[in-house]
């Protein structure tokens, strides 16, 4: 059963006057080594909730005054603790590789507690309206394992965690809890903090006001420390949301019925703040896909995190998207927001992005920014750097009706709409975009050896874009390298509307006079510059209900 049990007592009558049998007073100590606690259950009461083997050891001094027992100490060590219990609806394991506390109270306070533990509150025939000491404790513990599902969707482990403070009750026998000092130490986090935590007859888990700071905290299993009173999609989503991603020099704050924790559905019922700073997070935000495509995961090397109620806040100066074969766009000053952990989680990110041109074409490919433009960009092609100040707002379990706005800001940028339109060059200006719509605002530049102007809606079916602007005879040997190219000279105005429709099929109808515009062919097709030659160009896909890849030119010159 175990090595030892040892008693040791130093009692002394008190004699007092006309008395025949003095009381006794002083101190006595029970102390035991190595107790196989279940091997003890043939000759002691021991609970069947009680799985612990080995208690290595168990010290109890108890204060004696005139055969009264006062004060009471008892500390004990035990190995491969376990425990199997249930308080109201909570049915939960406690195990640990090694557990030692320190308890101390008067006798009737830890008598009370343990006739309370052991026995139910009918058996132990424990009445309200008494009222006893806070009994004190100092308790640490190494490989503790906590399984309660009703509060935590997995268990818990902790490599090493230490405790102090007192434990008591009110008149109505309604459990408190004062901490003066707790640790939790494992790969996951590091904590220190203080506190106190009540039993509430409104409430499951009680009321808390706790307060402390987290020196480590690993983001992808903050999950598993968050309480299941959480709704079910909020706790999914925060499964997935951080890819990666070390918290550190945290302070947080926890207060209020835990039953309502976060508590952006009931803000009167409590408040939860922690902010910290972060490295290495790769933020996946967007977890199911929109017609096969995702918003890319945010990276960010550095920055701050901040918790309130069921919102997170992440600020940092630069973050960006990586891209498939190396490429990234830079997300300057990024501001991300998720909202209404609870219900209804919206997503809601701000950013100055920059990158070339091919790395932000590359983007709209590859997300859900390309389906919201109707996929107009998928062939374009450009270089340069571009400057995107960009707004969006995903609601987390509605991603389909995401919204976006920015604007491409074009400095001396290069771009055309398909591998068959012309070169634009030199372009200066703003795109604007929604979800809706992407627009060019006036943008100036070069395209067919001369100034141009684009200006209207680009791939919004049924809203043509406007190019106005003068062609070189230059400008079209580039376009159409031909020999008889060269019997043309000098450069003419002309007007251009881009049709889009379905599918990403476009249809452009160019019209010009070609005053300014000189051919040497023979035949009458020669043509002086001052002539005017009402001519119309159309450039189209096919008119069918698919496109069947071929491209048609239809030219109608009036001479």
């Amino acid at each position: 059963v175990g090595h030892s049990i040892q008693l040791l007592s130093s009692l002394q009558q008190d004699g007092v006057a006309g008395k025949q049998t003095s009381p006794w007073s002083g101190n006595l100590r029970v102390s035991v080594l190595n107790l196989d606690v279940l091997a003890a259950r043939p000759w002691f009461d021991i609970p069947q909730k009680v799985k612990s083997r080995i208690v290595s050891h168990a010290v109890v001094d108890l204060q004696i005054d005139s055969n009264v027992p006062q004060n009471m100490m008892v500390a004990y060590g035990l190995e491969k603790v376990g425990v199997e219990d249930h308080i109201r609806n909570h049915e939960f394991i406690i195990a640990a590789d090694s557990l030692s506390s320190r308890l101390s109270s008067s006798f009737t306070s830890v008598i009370n507690e343990f006739n309370r533990w052991r026995l139910s509150m009918h058996e132990s025939g424990v009445a309200d309206g008494i009222s006893y000491p806070p009994v004190q404790f100092e308790s640490s513990v190494k490989g503790f394992y906590y399984k309660d599902p009703v509060i935590f969707e997995n268990p818990l482990s902790i490599d090493q965690a230490s405790v102090r403070g007192d434990f008591s009750r009110n008149s109505v026998q309604e459990p408190r809890v004062k901490l003066t000092q707790a640790t939790v130490h494992n790969r996951d986090l590091q904590m220190e903090g203080t506190g106190t935590w009540r039993s509430d007859v409104n409430s499951d888990n009680g009321i808390v006001d706790l307060s402390g700071s987290l020196r480590a905290v690993s983001l992808p299993h903050l999950h598993n420390y968050l309480p299941n009173v959480m709704d079910p999609d909020a706790r999914e989503w925060l499964k997935d949301a951080f890819k990666n991603g070390q918290l550190s020099a945290a302070e947080f704050e926890l207060k209020g019925v835990v039953d309502d924790f976060p508590f952006g559905l009931a803000p009167d019922s409590g408040s939860f703040l922690l902010r910290g700073t972060y490295a290495n997070l790769l933020l996946n935000y967007h977890q199911k896909d929109i017609r096969g495509k995702r918003w890319p995961v945010v990276n960010s090397d550095s920055g701050t995190i901040h918790f309130q109620n069921d919102q997170i806040i992440i600020d940092s100066i630069q973050a960006f998207y990586a891209m498939p074969e190396g490429q990234r766009l830079d997300l300057d000053a990024f501001h991300g927001v998720v909202s209404s952990l609870e219900k209804n989680t919206t997503v809601d990110l701000q950013a100055k992005a920059r990158g070339r041109a091919e790395d932000f074409l590359t983007f709209t490919k590859i997300s859900p920014l390309g389906n919201l433009i109707n996929n107009v960009l998928d062939e374009a092609q450009g270089s340069g750097q571009w400057t995107i100040p960009i707004d969006l707002h995903i609601p987390v379990l509605d991603a389909d009706n995401s919204r976006i706005s920015g604007s491409i800001h074009l400095d001396d940028g290069r771009f055309r709409l398909t591998p068959d339109f012309p070169w634009a060059e030199h372009l200066e200006g703003q795109m604007p975009f929604t979800e809706t719509q992407l627009q060019a605002n006036a943008v100036k530049g070069v395209m067919l050896g001369g100034k141009v102007v684009l200006d209207g809606p680009i791939g919004t079916v049924g809203k043509p874009l406007s190019i106005k602007g003068t062609l070189t005879a230059a400008g079209l040997r580039q376009l159409i390298p031909v020999q008889g190219m060269r019997r043309i000279s000098g450069s003419t105005n002309y007007t251009s509307l881009v049709h889009f429709s379905s599918g990403g099929r476009v249809k452009v109808q160019f019209q010009s006079d070609l005053a300014g515009l000189a051919t040497q062919f023979p035949d009458g097709l020669a043509k002086p510059k001052s002539a005017q030659w009402r001519a119309t160009i159309v450039w189209r896909a096919n008119d069918g209900a698919t496109d069947n890849g071929k491209r048609y030119l239809d030219i109608r010159i009036d001479g």
